[in-house]
């Protein structure tokens, strides 16, 4: 069982998001630490629903969204927009954002820890261990294989997202090195 922090939320921001959250706890072994809406960033404005630690395989920071596809007129990586005229970020386009705000977080705050930035070397400045990004995605309407999901959404490549009816098998998804 994961290790959560907190241990206990009070509310959640969405109802998948809490179904989401008991399925890391149950489903994740004891090697990952999972953190709900954690701020990140310089600015530490930002808050992905989900940083995983592993010590194995690194930091993952995953998103938790739900889309009805028949609801999308178009998308592509940078946006979506929805049948009412509504134009929203892309998924994937929003949890790299959050990756990347993570990673010059910890290289910044930490640049002087030998045990997380190199300090010499061709990697100078780099962290040593990869922070990798991914999409929890619950598509209500059935009958959709994942290579649909992804053109419709407009996410590439394929690994980039799990969806919520495979959580299951979300420890293997993250073993995969969700993309790099």
């Amino acid at each position: 069982m994961a290790i959560m922090i907190p241990e206990q939320v009070k509310k959640f921001a969405h109802p998948l998001e809490e179904k989401v959250f008991y399925k890391l706890k149950e489903n994740l072994s004891n090697d990952y630490t999972v953190i709900y809406e954690p701020s990140v960033g310089i600015d530490r404005e930002r808050k992905p629903d989900f940083i995983i630690i592993s010590r194995r395989h690194g930091i993952f920071v995953l998103d938790v969204k739900s889309q009805d596809l028949e609801k999308i007129k178009s998308a592509n990586p940078h946006q979506i927009e929805l049948e009412n005229g509504e134009v929203i970020k892309n998924f994937l386009k929003t949890v790299d954002d959050y990756q990347y705000a993570l990673i010059n977080q910890l290289k910044r705050d930490l640049k002087h820890n030998p045990h997380i930035v190199h300090q010499e070397g061709s990697h100078k400045g780099k962290l040593k261990f990869p922070v990798l990004s991914g999409i929890i995605l619950d598509v209500p309407n059935k009958g959709y294989t994942k290579e649909e999901i992804a053109q419709r959404l407009a996410l590439s490549p394929l690994n980039c997202f799990i969806l919520f009816s495979e959580i299951d098998t979300i420890e293997s998804f993250l073993k995969r090195g969700l993309y790099f």
